[in-house]
């Protein structure tokens, strides 16, 4: 059985024989393109900066640094009150439109690509009018899930932030602050990175409603798990390799006239940078659109035929006992 690589040869073939996808892909790349494992990158990078942020939260503080900057905020809406007013105007606007490209982006790779798979004709323009309807769904699943992940956060660091504020000299609870952060984020960012993955899918092509969507994305990981766990790592070990191989097309003259550039802004300069830049807008491009194609394909495959861990399958030799405990589901009636 070759499961992932039919699927991901699926993907491949999708990626290149729909063109028409890849200005999909551009908007969903805003999205981030790491995948569930650089979610532990990243709560490993928070972990790493947890001291010095909470240091530079207490030295604000105690040096009003925060009263300075609300100052700040009133003045300039006191000296050009309908300036200000426009400004922020423009960038709520913008942020807004951006979120919404991001979003019906991504809706609109999951229901081409489940009609491509399908055999049903399909085009840029009636995927993405068919998309735009799916936009509060997954909004309000995005929004529900930073909301439940800072709000266990929250519950966790308040009592440690308290302590920290009163008694700046307690160094320990910065140290057990960070434990408790890792401990916290980096599992639950991942898990539900992929529920929601699988209740966009479910919003889209099964025309779930959200929440009906969510309990179905979180019962369908529970019993999937290991092949969840399995996807993402391959799609985070094709990122990491099309990173290497587009940083090693550029030579290092080139990312030290992008430094140049950003001190000391030239057209030349911008130019001369400028295929390097559609070199990673391309590449990030790609990959967008292939991992989103990817973990439809899967999706489809789950909840159709089903699929069995490449680790069990790699494991049905071992002796009795372990071949059990591997083949088991850890998660199975956890709803009842």
């Amino acid at each position: 059985m070759k499961i992932y690589r039919d699927i991901l040869q699926r993907a491949w073939h999708i990626l290149w024989r729909y063109t028409w996808l890849w200005p999909l892909g551009l908007f969903a790349a805003l999205a981030g393109n790491g995948g569930e494992y650089s979610s532990l990158a990243i709560s490993s990078e928070r972990v790493a900066n947890q001291v010095s942020a909470w240091q530079t939260l207490e030295d604000n503080l105690h040096s009003n640094q925060i009263s300075f900057l609300w100052q700040g905020v009133k003045n300039t809406f006191a000296q050009d009150p309908v300036l200000a007013v426009w400004l922020l105007f423009v960038l709520v606007v913008l942020g807004l439109l951006v979120l919404w490209l991001v979003i019906v982006a991504q809706a609109s790779l999951i229901n081409a690509t489940g009609k491509i798979d399908a055999g049903e004709k399909t085009n840029f323009t009636r995927t993405t009018a068919e998309a735009v309807k799916y936009f509060w769904p997954i909004f309000l699943l995005n929004l529900l899930a930073k909301f439940v992940i800072y709000l266990l956060l929250t519950v966790a660091f308040l009592p440690f932030l308290i302590t920290l504020l009163f008694h700046p000299q307690s160094q320990w609870n910065l140290g057990l602050l960070v434990i408790i952060s890792f401990i916290i984020s980096a599992p639950l960012s991942l898990i539900v990175s992929f529920i929601l993955k699988y209740a966009a899918i479910y919003i889209v092509l099964a025309k779930e409603k959200w929440w009906t969507a969510l309990e179905k994305a979180v019962d369908l990981f529970f019993r999937n798990w290991l092949a969840s766990l399995e996807m993402a790592a391959i799609l985070f070990t094709i990122n990491l390799v099309l990173s290497l191989v587009v940083f090693l097309l550029i030579p290092n003259t080139i990312l030290l006239e992008v430094y140049v550039m950003f001190n000391d802004f030239s057209w030349i300069t911008f130019f001369r940078v400028l295929p390097t830049f559609l070199l990673f807008l391309a590449a990030g491009t790609w990959f967008a659109t292939f991992q989103y194609v990817g973990w439809t394909l899967l999706w489809r495959r789950l909840t159709s035929e089903g699929v069995v861990p490449k680790l069990i399958r790699l494991t049905s030799s071992l002796p009795g006992s372990l071949n059990t405990w591997l083949n088991q589901k850890p998660f199975d009636g956890w709803k009842k």
